[in-house]
């Protein structure tokens, strides 16, 4: 069994994250994505949106994990 801190590293786990709404804190995400990893938080945003159409990525009790696809990206990204 693997833990997600082998996925994502703890200098990337959000705690605490004071927004009012889920664009609020897709829009933080994607700047996260553009500071790190230089993808346009734009795209980020429109596919972390777009993902969140199908379904809740939450998990209960203010924790999610929110996640999407980019068309054209090559490897697995996380911010």
């Amino acid at each position: 069994m693997s833990h997600i801190t082998q996925l994502l590293p703890l200098e990337n786990i959000v705690l605490d994250l004071d927004v009012s709404s889920k664009k609020r804190v897709f829009e933080h995400v994607g700047l996260l994505f553009e500071n790190y990893l230089g993808i346009a938080r734009s795209t980020v945003f429109d596919s972390l949106f777009a993902r969140e159409k199908l379904g809740s990525t939450g998990l209960g009790q203010g924790v999610a994990i929110p996640h999407g696809r980019i068309k054209g990206l090559k490897d697995e990204s996380r911010a």
